[in-house]
């Protein structure tokens, strides 16, 4: 755990493989959580802060709806994680 305050918390996710490709690089984001309102939202990745909106094209070339996108892929990542997961240190959920 990142940071711990009394309504919002901030977590990384990353996912650990071993024998992974070198040029695939695994998912690692950076996770608000917000306790009063059991919610979550995806904050950065790899310490590269989001933005709501992206205006298209632009020169990264990030997708008008990415931060949309990334949590989408929270949510599913969470839910494989529930369904099938392990992890290596447990959270405890408030």
């Amino acid at each position: 755990m990142e940071e711990a305050f009394r309504y919002t918390s901030t977590v990384v996710m990353r996912q650990m493989q071993t024998g992974g490709s070198p040029w695939l690089e695994s998912p690692d984001i950076v996770v608000r959580l917000y306790h009063d309102a059991r919610m979550a939202e995806v904050v950065c990745t790899r310490r590269r802060q989001l933005s709501g909106v992206y205006q298209y094209p632009n020169d990264q070339m990030h997708q008008p709806d990415e931060k949309y996108q990334l949590n989408q892929f929270l949510a599913e990542w969470l839910n494989q994680c529930l369904r099938f997961g392990c992890a290596r240190e447990s959270i405890e959920v408030l």
